[in-house]
């Protein structure tokens, strides 16, 4: 029984295979008289047919063709198959409607396609932005569509779509434009061209680079745009975080006249790592003011423009200039500085800063950091000495920042130092003033010390106690005057003070360093000696004066005269060391006298009382004159008293 049915398997394998074969073979030609045709059934080519075999398709499928080594298509498949029959072999093929039967199978045929529909921009549109992207239905079986824009351009894409620019078409333009629908990728075997379509382009002009949506775009940024013809300005608006953020105008040279067409931004305008907007109008006029058709003739262009598409860039990772250090600086080692200086640093403009930060050391110590805005370019000392210690040595350094709160600024910065004020004053030993511990200092004392660097001031106290707390003197001098002077009643003789001076970083003597000490004994008035005329001499009337040696120190003196124990002048001062006596009211006889040396013109700073001093005052002789008055001398036997002073009385004696 397996044997059987083995063979039967065996026999159907065999009529399946030769089936098979067959079916694999063109059918057999229908001749109507004479041979077939060579090919038909693969005979010799030396039989010739007298007539055509026909191929007899489905007359629905408006398919037919004479039937040889290859088909000749004649018209396009509208629907269903494409089929031939010979002798029971039905050769069916599905050809959809761009495709024809050709060699027993489907393929394209350029007269098959459509013609592409659907435009953008719409046909007949205006106002089109450029770069323009031209785009059209896809059409069934194209591969490719060839384009042509009247005059301007033709060229292939495989897309349905082209965008057109680099300046290849002109703002406030018209174009004709035309696509059809290709077999293959290279714009061969097409259909015919569609009717006309056409656009007009804005006024606005073609943005060229840096390209939409550019990132790390490092600066100095040049925004670049296609000329356009009647352009007399363009105006720029660039956007920052979504803010209108630097918009300008954009003018012809004043030395060529010529209109460019590229701006070029630093980090004046643009910071690192952010984003921005970008657009541009065309100005048909040179301020401005008219920048689009349905502008008005006097609109800024900030407010009404036809403006280009709004393109986008980043900013990379980019570096601002350093300021230059210009103050303090010093010619000759580190700058000592007073609340008249400042850290003070060059203005870079518009050059992408928008703050500056500066930093303060001592040593390794950070003593202040803190910002400056862009506008500010100098900090004086005055606002920073609360944080500084006179007397000490300070490095600065200054930073470019591109925010506004100086937080995100550059890592390097321009870097110096300078010195503060305050170091206690050195005495000026080639001076006039007292040294520490000196003694018999006159009075009025000069003060004097060294000038020292910075000092914008000097204040100085003079104390009778060592702790400075019974002040006697205070003042501040100038800082060109590195010297004072102390006087009575400030000073008085015979006392110790103590003195100490300061180097002042401002003008008031308010905000000074350590100060230098010193203590001194001001000096003590003598008394007066070597009268004259001298004790128990004579004093000739023609004589007049009394004088005695003078007293160091002295400024006054005081003397009184006595006659006869009573007194005949009282006390008087005089400033010099000789006093003139009141000859005609004295008389003749025996004088005692006193001096004393004063330091103030009332004398209540004096010296001990010289005397009692004596004198004679005696004439000499003396001949008779014609003036009966104000003689030095009495002539003997006369009735008058010739010394006596000249009154009205003696005007009679003389007639």
């Amino acid at each position: 029984m397996s044997k059987l049915l083995f063979i039967i398997l065996l026999i159907f394998s065999f009529l399946f295979i030769v089936s098979f074969s067959f079916a694999a073979e063109p059918p057999p030609c229908e001749c109507t008289s004479g041979s077939c045709c060579d090919g038909c059934n693969f005979r010799p080519s030396s039989y010739i047919c007298d007539s055509s075999s026909e191929i007899t398709c489905q007359t629905e499928n408006q398919c037919e063709g004479a039937y040889g080594n290859n088909w000749t298509v004649s018209k396009c498949n509208a629907s269903g198959d494409c089929v031939f029959d010979s002798s029971g072999w039905n050769y069916i093929t599905n050809c959809p409607q761009e495709k024809a039967c050709q060699g027993g199978s489907c393929v394209c045929s350029g007269n098959c396609l459509f013609q592409p529909t659907g435009p953008f921009p719409p046909d007949g549109d205006a106002n089109v932005k450029l770069p323009v992207t031209l785009m059209w239905n896809a059409v069934n079986g194209a591969q490719s569509y060839r384009y042509k824009i009247d005059g301007v351009i033709e060229g292939v894409t495989t897309t349905p779509y082209i965008i057109i620019r680099n300046c290849t078409l002109h703002s406030s333009s018209t174009y004709s434009w035309q696509v059809q629908a290709c077999c293959d990728t290279n714009g061969n075997n097409c259909g015919s061209w569609n009717d006309k379509w056409s656009f007009t382009t804005s006024l606005a002009p073609e943005l060229l680079s840096p390209i939409n949506n550019a990132v790390n775009v490092s600066t100095p940024v040049t925004l670049d745009w296609c000329d356009v013809i009647n352009a007399q300005s363009y105006f720029l608006k660039i956007y920052k975080n979504g803010q209108s953020y630097y918009p300008s105008l954009v003018e012809r040279s004043t030395t060529t006249g010529s209109l460019p067409s590229e701006a070029i931004f630093g980090p004046e305008v643009l910071t690192k790592n952010t984003t921005y907007d970008w657009m541009f109008a065309t100005c048909l006029n040179a301020t401005g003011t008219k920048c689009g058709v349905d502008c008005g003739n006097e609109q800024d262009g900030e407010q009404c423009g036809d403006y280009s598409p709004q393109w986008k860039f980043t900013t990379g990772e980019l570096t601002l200039p350093l300021p230059k250090i210009l103050s303090p600086t010093s010619t000759a080692g580190t700058p000592v500085v007073n609340f008249s200086n400042y850290l003070g640093w060059e203005s870079l403009g518009k050059k992408g800063i928008n703050s500056y930060r500066y930093e303060i050391k001592k040593g390794e110590e950070l003593v202040l950091d803190n910002f400056t805005p862009a506008t500010t370019t100098a900090v004086y000392f005055d606002s920073l000495w609360r944080y500084l210690e006179f007397n000490q040595v300070y490095s600065w350094k200054i930073r470019s920042c591109w925010d506004e709160e100086g937080n995100n600024c550059e890592t390097e910065g321009n870097e110096s130092t300078f010195k503060t004020t305050g170091a206690p004053p050195t005495l000026n030993e080639g001076g006039t003033g007292p040294v520490d511990n000196a003694t018999n200092v006159i009075v009025p004392t000069k003060l004097n010390w060294d000038n020292m660097p910075g000092a914008l001031s000097y204040y100085y106290e003079i104390s009778t106690a060592p702790n400075f707390s019974l002040l006697v003197a205070t003042n501040t001098t100038d800082y060109l005057k590195s010297e004072d002077s102390a006087d009575y009643p400030k000073l008085k003789t015979e006392t110790q003070y103590w003195w100490r001076v300061k180097t002042c970083a401002d003008a008031q003597g308010r905000s000074c360093g350590e100060p230098t000490i010193i203590t001194f004994i001001t000096f003590e008035l003598s008394t007066p000696s070597n009268p004259s005329p001298e004790d128990n001499g004579n004093l000739l009337t023609s004589g007049k004066y009394i004088g005695w040696e003078q007293v160091l120190g002295a400024r006054f003196y005081q003397y009184k005269v006595d006659y006869g124990g009573a007194e005949k002048i009282p006390p008087t001062i005089f400033s010099t060391n000789s006093a003139l006596l009141p000859i005609d009211k004295m008389e003749l006889g025996n004088y005692t006298w006193y001096v004393k040396a004063c330091l103030d013109e009332n004398c209540q700073e004096s010296g001990e009382l010289a005397g009692p001093w004596k004198f004679n005052l005696i004439q000499g002789e003396c001949e008779k004159s014609l003036v009966p008055c104000g003689r030095d001398c009495d002539a003997p036997g006369t009735p008058y008293n010739e010394r006596d002073s000249c009154q009205f009385k003696h005007l009679f004696l003389l007639l």
